[in-house]
């Protein structure tokens, strides 16, 4: 199909309303975007009035919706500068179109569009429409374009007009005045041009009010749902902008009680759209209810409503008001906590606390088939609020008359509540839609912020109320229930005092009792979900495991069991009771070490069974070596830890056994778990306690801490300490015989920085030569050389701190290993992620190894710094901000904040500025000279702070950047530039630099037109 050309200027209005026929016409879909183009462009265009006119003429309801549209499209553009007389015609004009189709019996498409269209105008004009609402009833009743001055006449009357309306004018009338409240919201605080319609919206709130009292009047139940809308959105308007004006809020509130009534009609559609009504402008607009309102609706709730939504769910009645019902009752819940906790012997306030409790009461599981308790559950949580701030202000319990009563109807609620959070068996759940499964969800997550503050509420018991329930229901085997009770103490974790005696032993009653055993039995029927939640609890409440390890022994047969028995299609199960017992052994290391023999000969046939994968092999070797870390002596270490290395060791030669084979993938994959393990070894065996920095190789350096740090030294650097860890190097060789060495390189390195940590010896505390060996190695095409260099950076970390003795050859072999890779790199945006760790280990090479940075030869040191100042002027961002903050560190060196323990370098560090002062302050006036986006000047202007505060050359070298042909702003002139350098040199680094840059910065991007 042939694009459609743009017609010529005598036939656009035709050609236009072929165009909107030709966009509903499927046969010229090929070229829709086209056709929406050249449409768009009509309707912006000078011809657009004309084209509106023509379309609003035509027999095609569609053609007149874009007539309608095409009007609204221009005012939008072009409104604002009308003529008053032009703004006059037009509005006859589409005052005139709008009578017209009524006179067609418009459906509701077009009529909508041509009320917004109205609206658009009336945000638009130049000339305020003033009586707008009078001037459109008068014209409908009319049925012709009535003047201004006529509907100024008419306003007196204007309440009979509008009840001698029919049905098919009173509804159109309507939809502009609802349309026209929620156009005005939307635009009137937008800009000081709209402020006038303020006024305007409180000229014709009378005549909306009383055309929406018609509207109530009416039998015609379309009318009566467009009139509770309307009220609505006016309600919304004029509380939120003229609050205070009591007398423009009464034509409006005055309305409030005869739609009250709409809440007890027999039409389910009316009551629920009243019901919408009421409960927006509870949760909105509370103070537009005057008190007997708030009273007489209170009184409806209790009498009514509330009553009506009680009985059907306790009947399993499918009325689907009764979720609107139950909104409502939220809603007003919500509004009046303060009097429902405060005044809890009121007979009114005990009426719908009881309807409150009974609505959790019902069938179903919430989400599901029971909404009315997810509604609900807002109050109770508002309720549970409000009590919890209230204890937290007051100063004295005896303040609070009515706290006992509160803490009744809080524990009554949990009550409730525990049986509603039980999950549904599997089978139903896996029914479930997406949206229902979140809705049960989010349910289950509210219930948990309601527990966590009814727990704080002294006196409530909530944790011997759980825990009872958590065993009645595991002696009645009631699996589902059970999970529901340990999801509810895991909420309440945190606020549980344990260091109470009654809590430890509600807590050890339960931990102690048969439900780590049931857990582990494979032949009950416990769901998935009951298990993870059990799971969830030894970390929820892993500071009593810790003192209390008689528990172990069943939480360690728990998860091994979990592990070895769960079938593949549990293995997420698995895999999360690896995750436990990784992290129960991590955090009761010296408890566990007597069950060390065990653990070991168990853990091969838990990571053998049927889900079992690397995941979890990894995370059960790292909880043997969290034991193994804990033992008392180095060698009962070295020897648990050899039994470990050999499982480690038996996995490698499978892997070169598979690789040999032709294996190829079954090879690689075993090659790079088995390094993978290695590092969760490594990580287990991190001491967690405070020690001096201690190098394996210099016995110099050696700060002796007592016995312990003493055996250490002397076992891992003697032989036998020696071998384990050949063995553990032995280990990298592997990465040799694979082909896709990614992972297996990522692994090994994790392997390396687990003893960069260290702070005693180790066996995971490698010479410094085998680290710079490893990194050495590292290019450009290297697999994971982003691994390789994030670990030289740590490596570096470690060697600079204080008391460490320096290993500068292993540190100059790693640098150089860098630089080799920013060579290859060449332009740092081909990689800024790389890029970013390259500046990162520059950076942390000062100050204590500046030597090793400025060691390579001139031009290499050239190239290096040149490779920064390419970040600098770069489009990365991150890369860009620690460029800056390593030159910020590099220029400090040369004044008077270095440090004066510096080494002597081969080159000083002021000589590299001298070379490199004209091209950083190229660059630095490259980017404030309107190439840096303004999130990164307060980077850019680290480095030159620094620079002109120690740099004497640095107004020299700034002043020839700003006039070189180079600097990137047309729209600065030299005087500019003279007083923003004056200006940045005389602050001599000061704070209020940044100030100033940004402001020149402004003026080089054209936001602001001059610079003083």
């Amino acid at each position: 199909m042939a694009t459609p050309a743009m017609p010529e200027a005598d036939s656009i209005p035709q050609a236009a309303i072929q165009l909107v026929k030709r966009l509903n016409d499927p046969g010229f879909s090929s070229v829709v975007p086209e056709i929406s183009r050249q449409l768009q462009s009509l309707q912006h265009s000078q011809h657009a009035w004309e084209v509106a006119d023509a379309m609003l003429a035509d027999d095609d309801a569609s053609v007149r919706f874009y007539g309608a549209l095409t009007f609204q499209v221009k005012l939008n553009k072009d409104g604002k500068s009308l003529s008053s007389d032009e703004a006059h015609a037009l509005r006859v004009r589409l005052v005139s179109w709008f009578i017209q189709s009524l006179q067609r019996s418009e459906g509701r498409l077009v009529l909508d569009k041509l009320c917004s269209t109205l609206a658009t105008y009336f945000i638009q004009t130049p000339v305020p429409w003033g009586n707008a609402l009078a001037q459109l009833i008068c014209s409908l009743y009319e049925e012709r374009v009535v003047s201004d001055e006529e509907a100024s006449s008419h306003q007196a009357s204007l309440a009979q007009v509008i009840s001698q309306l029919p049905d098919s004018k009173l509804y159109p009338a309507l939809r502009f005045c609802n349309i026209l409240s929620e156009d005005v919201a939307t635009k009137d605080h937008l800009s000081p041009q709209h402020r006038h319609l303020e006024g305007l919206m409180k000229g014709d709130v009378p005549n909306a009010a009383v055309l929406m009292h018609r509207g109530l009047s009416t039998t015609n139940s379309d009318i009566q749902s467009e009139t509770l809308q309307t009220l609505t959105n006016w309600t919304g308007y004029a509380q939120a902008h003229w609050p205070r004006d009591v007398e423009g809020l009464l034509h409006l509130q005055k309305l409030t009680n005869f739609a009250m009534q709409y809440l007890t009609l027999g039409d389910q559609d009316l009551r629920d759209k009243a019901t919408e009504v009421f409960t927006q402008i509870l949760e909105y607009h509370l103070k537009f209810l005057l008190r007997d309102q708030l009273d007489a609706l209170c009184n409806m709730i209790c009498n009514n409503l509330g009553p009506h939504c009680i009985s059907s769910i306790r009947n399993e009645e499918a009325d689907p008001s009764v979720i609107s019902s139950a909104k409502l009752m939220t809603a007003f819940g919500k509004a009046t906590v303060q009097r429902l906790v405060e005044a809890p012997s009121d007979n009114t306030t005990q009426q719908l606390l009881d309807l409150f409790q009974q609505a959790l009461q019902g069938p179903g599981y919430p989400g599901d088939d029971d909404e009315c308790t997810v509604s609900i559950t807002e109050f109770w949580n508002d309720y549970a609020e409000y009590v919890v701030d209230a204890l937290e202000e007051s100063s004295s319990y005896s303040d609070l008359p009515w706290l006992e009563t509160s803490k009744d109807r809080l524990m009554r609620a949990t009550e409730s509540y525990l049986p509603k959070l039980c999950s549904p068996p599997t089978e139903v759940f896996r029914n479930w839609d997406e949206d229902t499964q979140e809705s049960w969800s989010s349910f289950r997550e509210d219930v948990w912020d309601f527990l966590q503050r009814v727990v704080v509420v002294p006196g409530t018991d909530l944790l011997a109320q759980l825990v009872n329930y958590a065993l009645h229901s595991l002696q009645s085997k009631q699996y589902l229930d059970l999970e529901a009770a340990i999801y509810s103490l895991n909420a309440v974790a945190d606020s549980v005092p344990i260091s109470d005696d009654r809590s430890k032993r509600m807590i050890a009653t339960l931990m102690e009792s048969s439900l780590f055993a049931e857990m582990a039995d494979p032949s009950l029927p416990i769901s998935i979900r009951t298990k993870r939640t059990v799971m969830r609890l030894l970390e929820s409440y892993s500071t009593f495991i810790q003192s209390n390890a008689q528990i172990l022994p069943s939480v360690l047969t728990f998860l091994l069991s979990t592990m070895q028995t769960a079938p593949v299609s549990q293995m997420k199960l698995a895999d999360a009771a690896a995750k436990s017992l990784k992290s129960l052994c991590s955090s009761c290391r010296r408890s566990l070490t007597a069950h060390l023999g065990e653990l070991l000969q168990q853990s091969p046939q838990a990571t053998s069974g049927p889900s079992a994968n690397a995941y979890q092999k990894e995370k059960v070797m790292t909880a043997l070596a969290c034991i193994i870390q804990a033992l008392p002596n180095e060698e009962a270490k070295g020897q648990a830890l050899s039994l470990l290395l050999e499982m480690v060791e038996r996995d490698l030669n499978n892997a070169v056994d598979y690789i040999n084979r032709g294996a190829i993938e079954d090879g690689e994959l075993a090659g790079t778990s088995a390094l993978q393990y290695l590092a969760g070894i490594g990580e287990g065996m991190q001491d967690s306690g405070e020690h001096t920095v201690v190098d394996v190789e210099e016995e110099e350096d050696i700060q002796w801490d007592g016995k312990a740090q003493q055996d250490a030294y002397n076992f891992w650097n003697g032989e036998v300490g020696q071998a384990i860890q050949q063995r553990i190097l032995n280990c990298f060789n592997i990465v040799d015989h694979l082909h896709n060495q990614g992972d297996a390189i990522d692994a090994a390195c994790s392997v390396l920085r687990t003893g960069l940590t260290e702070t005693v010896p180790g066996p995971f505390v490698f010479p410094p030569a085998v680290i710079a060996g490893f990194i050495s190695k590292a290019r450009l095409n290297t697999p994971r050389v982003e691994a390789m260099l994030i670990t030289a950076c740590a490596f570096v970390s470690a060697k600079s701190r204080s008391g460490v003795q320096r290993p500068v050859t292993e540190v100059y072999k790693i640098y150089e290993a860098m630089v080799t890779v920013t060579r290859e790199l060449d332009q740092p945006g081909n990689d800024p992620g790389l890029a970013e760790i390259c500046i990162d280990l520059m950076e942390r090479l000062i100050p204590r190894y500046v030597d090793v940075l400025l060691a390579p030869a001139d031009e290499e040191v050239a190239g290096i710094f040149n490779f920064v100042l390419r970040c600098v002027v770069g489009e990365a961002p991150m890369l860009k901000r620690r460029a800056a903050t390593f030159l910020t560190s590099f220029i400090d060196l040369t004044g008077p904040k270095a440090p004066k323990d510096l080494p002597p370098s081969r080159i000083a560090p002021s000589a590299i500025m001298a070379e490199i002062g004209p091209l950083l302050a190229a660059a630095l006036m490259n980017e404030i000279g309107g190439n840096a986006q303004r999130s990164e000047l307060d980077s850019i202007c680290k480095p030159l702070r620094s620079f002109i505060f120690t740099q004497p050359a640095a107004k020299r070298h700034l002043e020839q950047a700003l006039i070189s042909p180079h600097f990137p702003s047309q729209k600065v002139i030299d005087a500019d530039k003279r007083v923003f350098l004056q200006k940045v040199t005389m602050l001599r680094g000061g704070r209020q630099t940044n100030v100033v840059v940004k402001e020149f910065w402004a003026v080089c991007k054209g936001t602001v037109s001059s610079f003083e």
